[in-house]
């Protein structure tokens, strides 16, 4: 159908008015409508998050943040990794992401994600690197690092006891043997740092020379910049030839990290959540491996 000529210049004359009273300056009257934010509206205060440090059974650090959170539970499960040798630490990414991607040997990788997206609000597994704070909040001593596998999750409380079964089963069950995967992942990581290198070659550069001057920045270029790279081109090589070369470190790292004296936990929940949570999560730490293997 089309429109009449009438009606077409009814069109044309509605498109020019909207124009005109798009560019149209405002009036003081309608400026003085929109709401405007101040010094005054804004807290000089910091706002600081409750923390209480407590301990679960083992002697395992827990630190809580009782906070408003609708019945959710934030559960944080890191794992010291400054026990690894320094030689091991490329193999960090590639372990990590293992952990959710290769399954278990109940669950195959597919059936795992779909347990965790009917069961929890989401898990995901990193590391964390930072330098130590030092004494009233100064710079840390160049030569400290705080270096953790984080294991992060929500649930809703009455779920949280399938969360830290999930997160078991991955840290302690989780399929290293995964070949395909492994490659799979690695040529991933390698072109993806390949094309970082074109459009961010100075971060990289810059990451070289940081590795000079601190614990921090020299296991953040094992980790992350050329010398990973490096890395990763070699684990490729082995993955692809000698795969149970490749498997027999994946799963030494793994018994060297799994281990209750390396083990800390942090919560977010409501108040009456949180107490409720202590008994699982003692259960959870009574199942983790005392102290690294034996061969690891």
């Amino acid at each position: 159908a089309q429109l009449a000529e009438e009606e077409l210049a009814d069109v044309i004359r509605s498109t020019a008015d909207l124009k005109r009273a798009q560019l149209a300056e405002d009036s003081a009257e309608d400026l003085a409508t929109i709401p405007r934010v101040g010094l005054a509206d804004l807290e000089a205060k910091v706002k600081e998050v409750p923390t209480d440090v407590s301990a679960l059974s083992g002697g395992v650090p827990l630190l809580t943040h009782p906070l408003p959170c609708a019945g959710v539970v934030y559960a944080d499960v890191l794992l010291d990794l400054q026990r690894l040798p320094v030689s091991e630490l490329p193999l960090l990414s590639l372990y990590a992401a293992l952990l959710t991607q290769a399954g278990t040997s109940e669950l195959d990788a597919t059936a795992l994600q779909r347990r965790i997206g009917a069961r929890t609000g989401g898990i995901d597994v990193g590391t964390k690197l930072e330098q130590p704070v030092g004494d009233s909040g100064a710079v840390g001593a160049p030569d400290g690092v705080v270096h953790k596998l984080v294991v992060r999750g929500k649930a809703v409380r009455d779920r949280l006891p399938d969360m830290l079964e999930l997160v078991h089963s991955m840290l302690t069950d989780a399929n290293l043997d995964a070949q395909p995967k492994a490659v799979e992942l690695l040529k991933e990581s390698k072109s993806r740092l390949e094309a970082a290198f074109l459009s961010s070659g100075n971060s990289f550069a810059g990451m070289r020379l940081s590795s000079r001057n601190t614990a921090v920045g020299y296991a953040t270029e094992l980790t992350s910049g050329v010398s990973y790279y490096e890395a990763i081109k070699e684990m490729l090589t082995t993955a692809q030839d000698d795969w149970p070369s490749l498997l027999a470190r994946l799963e030494r790292l793994r018994g060297t990290i799994n281990a209750r004296d390396g083990l800390m936990i942090n919560l977010t929940s409501d108040p009456d959540a949180i107490d409720g949570a202590k008994p699982q999560l003692d259960a959870f730490v009574g199942r983790m491996p005392a102290a690294p293997a034996a061969d690891a």
